[in-house]
């Protein structure tokens, strides 16, 4: 992401962001990047006890290099919001507060827009190629570890020194709060176009694309998946849930053998399938992060049988369990024998 002009926004804004770009690093390691995004995804509170809403200006679940974008949220009760980009470099920016905004409330059911209109201000997708994701978290006390954290000037923004325990400590700060006095969401999208000497290829060994018809949903609403692998895999999708659930998308009732093809374009559910297949938002309000999991050889992910003939996508009630089953699964197996992705989708 390409930061430039200047902001005249009077507006009193603290936000929480986490942009996943293929950057290539400095300073530190693309494992740290992981690390830092892994430690950052833990900061969700199942209760919502607020609205807070966020997307892009476009609406789009893919932009191109050089691609302007901007960010809009809004919430539902005064609060402060907290924002950070993480690249996959490992750094940590702050990009609100900063020296334009000493204060970090915002109003209730106000819109507030990334940058702000005539400011002067850009936001431009830089690659390469890769997912980038935002997160945002609303609380209703300001959160201290901001102001204890070691940064550096970086332009118009900070560098955080130790990003590592900068997250860790909004994490636990969070956990000592009420989970009534703060909520979170985020939102995603697919960056293209990257120049081949930019891109770190090197950090997955093939590559799995996956998007969805658009980013925002309404609850109730069909939605169709597609992706493609660069090799051969069995491939695992699955919609994890703002309810705390986990969907397993594919494979399924229709299709339980989850191998697929080589560089073809797989769509769920398939064109002409009778509507009883189709896939439905059931979730809240709210974010979901849809992951595909690509294995060169077969791996049982899942720690139980999933139950096809009771469910043409199964669900699975415990997130935080499924998700460990699955990090524990992958970590028994060679780095290069598997990829994975993810995108976020709104639920309005």
């Amino acid at each position: 992401m390409t930061f430039m002009g200047k902001i005249n926004m009077a507006v009193l804004v603290t936000a929480v962001c986490a942009f996943l770009l293929w950057l290539p690093g400095a300073g530190f390691s693309a494992n740290d990047a992981k690390d830092i995004v892994a430690e950052a995804q833990k900061i969700q509170n199942s209760a919502k006890p607020f609205k807070i809403e966020l997307w892009t200006d476009e609406g789009k679940a893919a932009y191109k290099v050089g691609d302007k974008v901007n960010f809009l949220f809004k919430t539902e009760k005064d609060c402060y919001v907290t924002l950070i980009d993480i690249g996959t470099s490992g750094k940590v920016t702050k990009l609100f507060p900063n020296k334009w905004h000493e204060s970090n409330k915002v109003d209730s059911g106000k819109t507030y827009r990334i940058p702000p209109v005539d400011s002067g201000f850009v936001f431009k997708v830089e690659g390469p190629d890769g997912m980038e994701f935002v997160k945002a978290i609303a609380t209703l006390d300001p959160i201290k570890c901001m102001d204890k954290a070691e940064v550096k000037s970086k332009g118009n923004f900070e560098e955080f020194q130790q990003p590592k325990a900068f997250i860790k400590d909004i994490e636990m700060e969070l956990a000592g709060q009420d989970s009534q006095r703060w909520s979170d969401t985020d939102v995603s999208f697919m960056i293209t176009g990257t120049p081949a000497s930019a891109s770190t290829s090197t950090e997955k060994p093939f590559r799995i694309k996956l998007w969805t018809d658009k980013n925002i949903y309404q609850v109730g609403e069909e939605i169709v998946f597609n992706f493609e692998s660069e090799k051969d895999c069995d491939l695992t999708l699955i919609d994890i849930g703002s309810s705390g659930s986990v969907k397993v998308i594919f494979p399924n009732q229709y299709r339980p053998d989850n191998s697929v093809t080589a560089n073809k374009v797989h769509r769920i559910p398939p064109e002409g399938l009778d509507k009883n297949f189709a896939y439905r938002i059931a979730s809240p309000r709210g974010s979901n992060t849809i992951k595909a999991i690509g294995t060169v050889k077969p791996c049982r992910l899942f720690a139980v049988p999933l139950p096809f003939k009771e469910q043409i996508y199964p669900e699975l009630a415990d997130k935080e369990k499924v998700l460990k089953d699955i990090a524990v699964e992958l970590g028994k197996l060679d780095k290069r024998s598997y990829s994975e992705t993810d995108l976020t989708i709104e639920i309005k």
